[in-house]
């Protein structure tokens, strides 16, 4: 009776040990799978142009980004807004980053630059944007802008500099014109010849795409999620 009581006994630790190991086993390949899998989160921080004005949000070009880069490899936040200005996205900015993003692309000032806004002031608060984001330790790429011709030559030229001035300053990836290629064709804007249409966004999403791929920047926000969700130490059960 004792010899059967003590086997027993034996099996039941030992299905006590094989079950702590499968548990264990279990949970480590969950972590490693979701720290492998997980994507780097984009916020794309913008006006019409960014939030696709008159367009369905899934094709405004950030989505069409995350379609063509593929929803394993980024995860995208559209945070545009039709008719922000540089000020009005400085005041939303708080709630916009309780996003968490692990990069911004910042691509704001059109409006200010349609309404005549002094450049020395468009600056000024596309800098605290920029600061601001930063100070939480996100990294920013910035994306510049221009402005229609009937604009005088001397107010486009300083609206123009803006965007390098701030890229060099704070050592930003840049790249300098969104809406290269698309600006100022009939055929890729709206009627307003201002916003682009649905295949404008295609173009500006194709650009946008070899930008961040070319970019070290969103390479570090990758290697960075991965880093951050990795677990430090797990620890085998004891016996």
């Amino acid at each position: 009776m004792l010899v059967r009581d003590t086997c027993l006994e034996v099996r039941w630790e030992l299905a006590l040990i094989v079950s702590k190991w499968i548990i264990f086993l279990l949970v480590l390949s969950h972590i490693v799978i979701v720290a492998a899998e997980a994507p780097p989160t984009v916020l794309f921080l913008g006006d019409s142009l960014t939030a696709g004005y008159t367009l369905p949000i899934h094709n405004a070009y950030p989505a069409l980004v995350q379609d063509r880069m593929g929803s394993e490899n980024i995860r995208v936040i559209n945070a545009g807004v039709s008719g922000d200005t540089s000020f009005t996205l400085l005041n939303r900015l708080p709630m916009a980053l309780a996003t968490s993003p692990n990069m911004v692309f910042l691509c704001i000032g059109a409006n200010d630059g349609l309404r005549g806004t002094p450049t020395a002031s468009i600056y000024s608060t596309i800098n605290q944007i920029i600061v601001s984001i930063k100070r939480q330790g996100i990294p920013v790429a910035l994306a510049g802008m221009s402005l229609p011709s009937n604009y005088t030559e001397s107010y486009i030229n300083d609206f123009e500099a803006i965007f390098p001035r701030l890229a060099d300053n704070h050592k930003l990836s840049y790249m300098p014109f969104l809406l290269n290629n698309v600006a100022g064709v009939p055929t890729l804007n709206l009627s307003d010849r201002i916003h682009p249409n649905k295949d404008g966004h295609r173009i500006i999403a194709k650009q946008v795409t070899e930008f961040l791929e070319r970019t070290p920047l969103f390479l570090n926000a990758t290697k960075q999620i991965h880093a951050k969700e990795a677990p430090a130490a797990v620890n085998a059960p004891k016996k």
